[in-house]
């Protein structure tokens, strides 16, 4: 059970983790947050993540009050503290109290421990759909906490049995709601360059196939994206997630392809070098 989580410099009862109506997070849905798992109690790719969430803060003026050490100490203390093997972590940083209802303030800044959680196995296993929607992200290069089109769509997405929307404009497909979007030709990967936001599970993926496969990170327009040989997804719950239709269209065969297999069991080797590399670490520095 989730009993604690961080707010403001202090770790305190879930129950107590509460913002004021007048944050600029609530009255006008400005904020950032950045979102990580964790297994075997160990945070995964901490200092991507949070090097991604600062530059989120960056980007949208947000000036938070804690480096990453005071972070990642604070992330490993709610998690012994909680008492959790698996979990999620979300940092979450917002424009604070606005007086006048626009004005920045010392921005609130909160960690919240959630479940665990994945991608459905059957999808993982044997592909899904997504649905198009055509949409250009705000500031798409922070992860700001405005949802609000995932959201309104997300009837339409459960109707179709669809994982997620897929936001595209004239230039190129962007991304998925929640996911970056990769499309293999043969033996090349295709993912878009601009206008979106950087995933970790993406630049692990790009790394993969500059050496094991041909990679281009370029505009991707939408009837080119229709005509791949496979589609997948990355993020950090969809680990080469398959798709295999967009809207009435269907990719390729319309079943998983072996680039995307591959990528599957890359980047689950990743996490298990990853998480041995670091318990290691731990056990020494223990010792």
């Amino acid at each position: 059970m989730i009993r604690f989580h961080f707010l403001n410099g202090q770790i305190v009862p879930a129950s107590s983790a509460c913002l004021p109506i007048s944050d600029l997070g609530i009255g006008r849905g400005y904020g950032i947050f950045d979102y990580l798992q964790v297994r075997q109690q160990v945070p995964l790719y901490l200092s991507e993540h949070l090097q991604r969430m600062y530059n989120s803060c960056r980007i949208m003026r947000l000036p938070i009050p804690f480096d990453e050490e005071e972070l990642k100490s604070t992330i490993l203390e709610l998690i012994r503290v909680n008492g959790m093997e698996d979990a999620g972590i979300k940092i979450i940083v917002t424009g604070g109290h606005a007086g006048n209802g626009f004005q920045l303030d010392n921005p609130n800044v909160a960690i919240q421990v959630l479940p665990f959680g994945q991608a459905r196995q059957d999808w993982m296993e044997n592909g899904a759909p997504l649905i198009s929607y055509y949409y250009q992200r705000p500031i798409a290069e922070a992860k700001t906490t405005n949802y609000m089109v995932a959201v309104y769509l997300q009837d339409q997405v459960e109707k179709a049995g669809a994982v997620e929307p897929l936001y595209y404009t004239d230039a190129s497909v962007r991304e998925s709601s929640r996911a970056n979007i990769f499309a293999v030709y043969g033996d090349k990967l295709v993912t878009p360059a601009h206008h979106i936001l950087q995933g970790i599970t993406r630049r692990h993926t790009i790394e993969w196939a500059s050496i094991n496969a041909k990679i281009e990170v370029r505009d991707l327009p939408m009837e080119e994206l229709l005509q791949a040989d496979e589609l997948f997804l990355t993020g950090t719950m969809k680990m080469g997630l398959p798709i295999i239709q967009i809207d009435e269209h269907l990719i390729g065969n319309g079943k998983p392809g072996p680039v995307t297999r591959q990528v599957q069991k890359m980047l689950q080797q990743y996490e298990s070098d990853y998480l041995a590399s670091h318990k290691l670490a731990s056990t020494s520095m223990g010792s």
